[in-house]
């Protein structure tokens, strides 16, 4: 649950948006300024050329002050009114001035609200009903360290998506690029797809590194391009020198969700070996290896265990009739399954 109480709650609001309020008022109040409004944009990422930078969730040195969330995605175990409420605050500390409307249907979700900045750029967004059930968080872009920040300091929660990003720009490094992740494909057996127009000059190319089912993507993608197409800005060459590499972290067993809670936005070059010779090479990152995987049981493994513990009783037995032996209840277990006898 939430790391702040409704007695704790009560005291001075944190944005001067909001008159302070207890959990349960903020619950029977209702989203903030909810309305209905028209189909939201999807995303908020790279739309804000004169924004400054929010604050980095580690300032661990330079590689940590480079590394940023680019997306934070995650189910959060508390009331969504009272979470949605929480996040309006933190943004309007943020220097934002955010509103809260109604977004589109969101499949297996009953109620979906949609956070918009002052020009009705997508914030951020929370789901909750429905057949899931748990509040689920969505965010991608710029505020996606702050939002993260919050949620690792007063909620209970599980990440399901974490996306970290190193923006780059030096003449041809997309080409060194392609030569990194082409021969890694090639070394780790990795799918190496391309995206986008590769034909077409400044039309914005994109490398995907990895399958989109495993844990761990990478992206690396003409940055600059894609900045001067959505703002409307002068194609400069340093901006067609901007290259972006993005890892998105989906984490799939008990090991790497135990991770994703607390990891460090630059330790996320870590978490597989083809990862870190890439931000070695690509970067020059010296990334320590982070365990995210767990040693699968073969099936037969898992089908002689079964066995085993649904025929305990009479194993126990048999051991019990040959005094104990190892060896003798060994062979006993060969001779039954008809398998030859040791000489």
């Amino acid at each position: 649950m939430s790391g702040r109480t409704p007695q704790q709650a009560e005291g001075p609001a944190r944005g001067s948006m909001h008159e302070a309020e207890t959990r349960s008022e903020c619950i029977e109040r209702g989203v903030s300024a909810s309305k209905v409004g028209a189909r939201l944009p999807y995303s908020n990422r790279g739309v804000y050329p004169n924004r400054g930078v929010y604050p980095s969730n580690e300032n661990a040195g330079s590689v940590a002050a480079e590394s940023k969330f680019d997306a934070y995605c995650a189910s959060v175990y508390d009331e969504p009114r009272w979470l949605i409420d929480q996040l309006l605050h933190e943004l309007t500390d943020a220097g934002e001035k955010p509103t809260c409307e109604s977004g589109p249907p969101v499949r297996f979700y009953e109620e979906n609200a949609v956070l918009l900045d002052e020009f009705g750029k997508r914030l951020c967004s929370v789901r909750w009903g429905g057949a899931n059930g748990t509040p689920f968080v969505e965010c991608k872009g710029a505020v996606s360290p702050l939002i993260s920040s919050l949620l690792r300091r007063e909620f209970d929660h599980r990440p399901a998506r974490l996306d970290v990003a190193i923006d780059r720009s030096a003449p041809k490094l997309f080409q060194r690029h392609v030569r990194i992740t082409r021969k890694l494909a090639r070394t780790y057996g990795l799918k190496w797809e391309p995206k986008g127009d590769w034909i077409t000059p400044d039309a914005g190319r994109t490398i995907v590194l990895g399958s989109r089912s495993s844990q761990v993507v990478l992206r690396v993608y003409e940055k600059g391009l894609e900045l001067a197409a959505k703002q409307g800005l002068e194609l400069t060459e340093e901006l067609r020198c901007l290259v972006r590499a993005e890892v998105e972290f989906k984490p799939q067993n008990r090991t790497a969700r135990k991770q994703a809670i607390t990891i460090r936005p630059d330790e996320l070059w870590g978490v597989t070996e083809w990862l870190v010779e890439f931000s070695s090479k690509a970067f020059e990152i010296q990334a320590k290896k982070i365990k995210v995987t767990e040693r699968r049981e073969a099936d037969y493994q898992r089908a002689l265990r079964f066995m085993a513990q649904q025929y305990r009783a009479h194993l126990l037995r048999l051991l019990d009739d040959v005094g104990g032996d190892a060896e003798a209840f060994g062979d006993c277990i060969l001779e039954r399954a008809g398998l030859p006898l040791k000489t």
